[in-house]
């Protein structure tokens, strides 16, 4: 028998797909895990952030609210802990787990921020266009609010998954991790 040369009838090196249906999906399923993938790590955080102990809470609190502004006494500091004290008989066992303070930021802002552990930021900007009691008493419940339902936690504890996520993936880009 002579041989003749001729091609096989299936090759399992070629794609009977088009390659371009093949990189479509692969952008799809990478789109729907990363996406799964966040849904989860937010889902994890708001799941354990009522975990987080007050004493935890505290310490990141005393990092973030050191480089925001210092703790100041002064007619201003006074006035905005006279309101703070007006407060606390409403206060829940679980509102009462941390020492609330406030410090005034010396920026031009028209914003407030309440960081872990207690610490009550408000802005120079802000105190500026409410120089009325009640639109600061109204702002510092929005604050307490956070404290409350703990959202601060909620949103640090995703910041940190994500954080850790995108060191672990940027060691494998040529000195990013580093």
């Amino acid at each position: 028998m002579k041989y003749v040369p001729k091609l096989p009838d299936d090759n399992v090196n070629i794609t009977k797909q088009n390659p371009l249906v093949e990189f479509f999906k692969m952008v799809v399923n990478i789109f729907v895990i990363t996406a799964a993938l966040i849904f989860m790590i937010t889902l994890i955080s708001e799941l354990l952030s009522p975990y987080i102990p007050a004493k935890i809470e505290r310490k990141l609190g005393v990092l973030f609210s050191g480089s925001l502004c210092s703790l100041e006494s002064g007619e201003e500091i006074e006035r905005l802990n006279t309101i703070l004290e007006k407060f606390r008989p409403f206060f829940t066992e679980h509102d009462k787990r941390l020492d609330y303070s406030i410090c005034i930021n010396q920026t031009d802002v028209f914003n407030a921020a309440a960081l872990p552990g207690g610490s009550i930021v408000f802005y120079k900007g802000l105190l500026d266009a409410l120089p009325e009691e009640e639109g600061i008493a109204f702002i510092l419940a929005h604050e307490l609010g956070h404290f409350h339902y703990r959202d601060h936690n909620k949103r640090l504890g995703s910041v940190l998954i994500y954080f850790a996520g995108s060191l672990f993936l940027s060691i494998f880009d040529s000195g990013a991790g580093t």
